[in-house]
């Protein structure tokens, strides 16, 4: 498996959902026994403690191997406009292998709207 580094923007406030299909040589990954995690940092060597955002165990569908990544306007509505780091890792809980599926920039946007119609 290799990781293409791949931007992502989201608006401050907004909710995003994403789904990633994990494709090895031969094919999709059967993700049975795996975890998956998000990190967001300021900077690449800031602590796992130090996130702005680290999310475990998002939606997995293991038989078809796609990961299916959510943030809520929650985790999002504090956060500085700015650029930070991300990465995506499915980690295997029995044979401790680890994957970066995805990393990159990882963009706050200023949003316009700030009330929240509900």
């Amino acid at each position: 498996m290799t990781s293409v580094p791949i931007n992502i923007s989201i608006f401050r406030g907004d909710t995003k959902d994403w789904t990633l299909t994990v494709i090895d040589d031969d094919g999709r990954v059967d993700l049975t026994d795996w975890a998956t995690r998000l990190t967001v940092k300021t900077n690449k060597s800031d602590a796992d403690v130090d996130a702005v955002i680290q999310k475990t165990g998002v939606n997995l569908v293991a038989a078809n191997g796609t990961v299916t990544m959510s943030l809520i306007k929650s985790e999002t509505v504090d956060l500085e406009i700015k650029d930070y780091y991300y990465d995506i890792q499915i980690d295997n809980t029995t044979t401790s292998k680890v994957h970066t599926i995805r990393s990159g920039i990882f963009t706050v946007v200023e949003d316009i709207t700030i009330t929240s119609l509900v």
